[in-house]
């Protein structure tokens, strides 16, 4: 089981990357641009990868904890407003993302209804026979929340 990795997946506008180099100023070795998990890891780092929900279920099966981040849809409105982006972009943006969040979280529903869900400020995680967890992410209490489970979870194997 890869327990010293982390896999991140979310909406534009939920704080990935925000939350990625919170991680990173923590001693997480912050992963860009890969699609899936990199077969070569230093097994004595923690590692933060921001990947696609199409991925995300391969990132189940190898053990890694999958958080999905998600904020309220105006807070996420707003953070890409303020990127630049036009309300139709926006709501473009949305519509395809959250059908690919949907898509996963379907793969993963079954398991989860059957599972106890427990729950603990920002974040619910189910005890399922892989590492999933469904964090909110509107605030800065919510991403100090947010670190501190992650900093529980992802451990060395």
């Amino acid at each position: 089981m890869n327990k010293n990795v982390l896999y991140l997946v979310g909406t534009s506008g939920s704080g990935r990357s925000s939350l990625a180099r919170s991680l990173e100023k923590r001693g997480f070795n912050w992963i860009r641009g890969a699609v899936t998990r990199p077969t070569c890891l230093d097994p004595f780092k923690r590692h933060v990868i921001i990947g696609e929900p199409q991925f995300a279920r391969d990132a189940l099966g190898e053990g890694l904890l999958v958080v999905v981040l998600w904020a309220h849809p105006l807070n996420v409105r707003e953070r890409l407003a303020k990127r630049g982006y036009d309300t139709d972009r926006i709501d473009q943006l949305l519509t395809k993302e959250v059908a690919e969040l949907n898509g996963f979280a379907e793969y993963a529903r079954e398991d989860a209804l059957l599972s106890e869900w427990l729950e603990d400020g920002p974040t619910a995680r189910a005890r399922l026979r892989y590492r999933f967890a469904v964090c909110r992410n509107d605030t800065y209490w919510d991403r100090s929340q947010i670190i501190d489970f992650i900093e529980q979870e992802v451990v060395f194997d």
